[in-house]
Parts: C-alpha cells; sequence; structure tokens
C-alpha cells in the first residue's frame, strides 16, 4: 500500500509539484509589465514580510479586471518562500467563479512546471467540469453508497436490490414524460441541460458549468404519483420548519423545564426564541401537524395557521408522544 502512495496521490491531483518559477509576465500568460497593484505587492510585501518573520492576512481590494487573482499568486510566490509554506487554496462564492479560477491557476501552474498541476476542485459539480469530466463522460453510471450498516428490517432485500428498483422506477418516471433513460456520465449530463438544473458556457479557459439560483421541483420535471408527491411535500416542510421547531423545543425544555400547558402568544414566542411571528407559527403548526401539541383558545381547539401574532392561546404539549417519536443529540459536559 505505501508503494502505491504516490501513484494514487497522483491520480487524486494531491501530489507535489516543483515549479521553475518565471518572470510574471511569462508565469501568467499576459502581456507587459506588472501593474501599480501587482508592482507595490511584489516590491513592499517582500520587503515586509523579513521583519517579522510570521504569517499574517493581506486584504487587497481593488475593482474587477485590476489583476487582484495575478496578485495573489504573487502573494503565494513571496509568502511560500518567506516561510516554506506549500500549497495553497483558493475560496470563492460560487461554483462559476471556482471552475474560472481553476483553469487559470491550472494553466499558471503548468507554464511553471510542464507537468500536470496537483490541483483540485472543490465543488459539488466538478465532475462537470472539463478538467475532469471529458475522459470520462462516456463512462458508464455507476452507484456508491456510504460505508454504513444496512437496515435490514427497512429493505430486507439488500442495498443493491433497493437501489436498482428505486432506478427502475425513475427510468420509468422518465420513460413516461419522454425522457431517455441515462446510461453513461453525459447522457446524466444532457438530461440536466435538458431539465435546466445546469448550464454550460465555452470560455478561453474551457468549459463552464453552473447551476440556476433557483432548481425546479421534481413535479416540475416528471409526472410523479401521489404517494412520492405527499413524501416530497413533507420532506420539504420538514427542512423549511425543522430549524425553527428545534429553536421553539429548546425554549419550552429549557427555559421552561417542559411545561405541559402554557398561555402564551406568537409574539411573545418571538421573542423567546429570537425568531419573527411567522417563523413561530410555521414551528407550532409543525408540532400540532406532528401530534406533538395542541393549540387551543379557552375551551377550543383552533387551528395554528390562523393564528394571528398578538392572540394569546395555550399551548399543550404531549412530551411522553414527543420524546416517542422524535430523536435526540445530547453531549454531556465532559464529552463536549
Amino acid at each position: 500500500m505505501q508503494r502505491d502512495a504516490p501513484h494514487l496521490l497522483a491520480e487524486a491531483g494531491l501530489a507535489r509539484i516543483h515549479l521553475q518559477r518565471k518572470e510574471f509576465a511569462q508565469a501568467y500568460g499576459i502581456e507587459g509589465e506588472p501593474n501599480p497593484l501587482q508592482r507595490s505587492v511584489m516590491d513592499e510585501l517582500r520587503q515586509a514580510d523579513g521583519e517579522g518573520r510570521r504569517g499574517g492576512i493581506l486584504l487587497v481590494t481593488a475593482a474587477l479586471g485590476d489583476g487582484k487573482s495575478e496578485t495573489a499568486l504573487e502573494v503565494e510566490r513571496i509568502l511560500s518562500e518567506a516561510f516554506g509554506t506549500q500549497g495553497y487554496a483558493f475560496l470563492l462564492p460560487t461554483m462559476a467563479t471556482s471552475d474560472q479560477m481553476h483553469g487559470r491557476v491550472a494553466q499558471a501552474l503548468l507554464r511553471q512546471s510542464g507537468e500536470v498541476p496537483g490541483l483540485t476542485l472543490v465543488h459539488s459539480m466538478a465532475w462537470l467540469n472539463s478538467a475532469y469530466a471529458d475522459e470520462d463522460l462516456g463512462g458508464a453510471l455507476t452507484f456508491s453508497w456510504p460505508d454504513e450498516e444496512w437496515d435490514y428490517e427497512e429493505a430486507p432485500e439488500g442495498r443493491e436490490a433497493w437501489e436498482a428498483s428505486r432506478w427502475e422506477k425513475f427510468g420509468a418516471m422518465l420513460t413516461a414524460a419522454g425522457f431517455p433513460v441515462p446510461a453513461t456520465v453525459r447522457d446524466l449530463s444532457e438530461l440536466y441541460l435538458i431539465w435546466e438544473l445546469v448550464s454550460l458556457e465555452e470560455t478561453p479557459n474551457g468549459t463552464r458549468w453552473s447551476m440556476p439560483p433557483v432548481l425546479p421541483l421534481p413535479g416540475d420535471l416528471l409526472p410523479l404519483d401521489a404517494e412520492l408527491t405527499k413524501r416530497l411535500d413533507r420532506i420539504r416542510w420538514t427542512m423549511r420548519t425543522g430549524l425553527l421547531v428545534d429553536g421553539l423545543i429548546k425554549h419550552l425544555v429549557d427555559d421552561l423545564g417542559e411545561p405541559q400547558e402554557i398561555l402564551t402568544s406568537l409574539d411573545r414566542l418571538a421573542v423567546a426564541t429570537g425568531r419573527d411571528a411567522d417563523d413561530v407559527r410555521l414551528a407550532v403548526v409543525e408540532l400540532v401537524e406532528a401530534g406533538d401539541a395542541r393549540v387551543q383558545r379557552g375551551q377550543e381547539q383552533v387551528d395554528a395557521a390562523r393564528l394571528e401574532a398578538h392572540q394569546r392561546f395555550r399551548l399543550n404539549m404531549d412530551w411522553d408522544y414527543f420524546n416517542e417519536t422524535r430523536m435526540h443529540l445530547s453531549i454531556g459536559a465532559d464529552d463536549a
């Protein structure tokens, strides 16, 4: 295994590379001399880093197109030489800008190493980037699962049979909607393009893939049966309300000591939980729908979704049911 390590690291793009540092224009493939921003960093940072012999944070602010990326690469060159560091990371706000920067950094490294750089693009759609995808798009779709124990009580047929059944159902939905069932990575990427889950643009640095800010819902793309639609709606509702419920429960447990009943209002709960009244209303509705609570005004049960923010109501909690049906995670003080 130890003998294979260098080869495996190289395949993963993690092998160490040795750069032959070149002049600014040659290293970054640009014409002319460094601009004033770049020149000031090259001249002044080299002098400054020798004074304290300690690392730090350099903040560069400039307009779009002023050469901040090349400036950052020059900063890396100077600081790595001064402190003996090896390697760096670019952290960007979107996948599109990460793709673009990956191409620029790769070219800069290739100009100074003459070999495939030890560079890795890390985001959820990196597999579609041209740096990774070109040679593998024709490969067959394969599935892998996390290394965890399978719940045979929930699905006694086993993991592979269960996944195969799900894929068969998915294929049937695709066929019913008039879409081809993907067999290769290229097929799947083309399906993503048809559904507008991704878009692509050819740039000087290669193909840039990006995702829209809002993804379509499954029901917008495929015909779903009533049971699946209900399950997906429930999942979306839980994802929306989960943190809101956690905040309300924390207040009821930690601050009030698990009361069986409290007289309160959405406004009061909003102040106590640091949320607004609409968020608290959603949390109360979720507790009621899950069977964990009842909402009453006087002796009558009322619809939690119709509560006004100022209206007082009684929140009756069924803690036994709540504790039986909810999963809890606690960390003791000694373990924290």
